[in-house]
């Protein structure tokens, strides 16, 4: 029986991939000579992925990285408080809260953003867990949500939009579902054979 609901922030909870894709691929053509749509190709995929690593990956060593990373987490930054809320996130999370469910965030956007985005918005969580250094969204977040509720694996889902989080999900053990946007449903289906919702208050059927 499901005890703990994850979420992750950016694409799920928030409605900021679009507009998070563009300054990426802003920052990298800038500095690299690589075709927008490829990088935005990767981008969606990498996804899920703190943004510093998603540059490595495409750059490995790459002299360039860390202006690349600057610039896009300055910029992201600044933008933060302009993207939305889905329209029944708040419904959603209220809702899930009131029936007794523990309700965590799980991002590889920063602490400090996560934690101001909704202190500002006045939506309050369970527990919220961003990124720093040597604790991420995975398996750092799993154990910490895990220990910090006494709850088993099977006690917990997280709900994400990236193929990077199903995997990460599968891979640890713990139920996941996947949130329509920056992927249809027939590729969350056929790579992983998850569960796919198009808005975040269908979980209130579920849960």
């Amino acid at each position: 029986m499901v005890r703990v609901i994850m979420f992750d922030f950016d694409g799920t909870l928030v409605d900021s991939m679009e507009r998070l894709t563009e300054i990426a691929a802003d920052e990298i053509t800038r500095e690299y000579d690589i075709p927008r749509d490829e990088v935005v190709s990767f981008y969606r995929e990498s996804s899920g992925l703190p943004f510093s690593e998603q540059v490595e990956l495409l750059f490995p060593n790459g002299e360039r990285n860390s202006i690349v990373v600057n610039r896009f987490e300055s910029r992201k930054r600044k933008e933060l408080f302009t993207y939305p809320l889905y329209s029944d996130t708040i419904f959603t999370v209220e809702g899930l809260r009131s029936r007794n469910y523990r309700v965590v965030v799980s991002s590889s956007n920063f602490q400090e953003n996560v934690e101001d985005y909704f202190h500002k918005c006045g939506l309050e969580f369970d527990l919220i867990l961003g990124f720093r250094n040597g604790f991420g969204k995975g398996k750092p977040h799993f154990d910490y949500t895990i220990e910090s509720f006494a709850v088993e694996k099977d006690e917990v889902v997280f709900v994400g939009d990236s193929l990077k989080d199903a995997e990460r999900a599968l891979g640890y053990g713990i139920k996941f579902i996947g949130k329509l946007g920056m992927f249809d449903i027939d590729t969350f289906k056929m790579k992983f054979g998850v569960p796919v919702i198009e808005n975040l208050s269908e979980l209130l059927k579920i849960y």
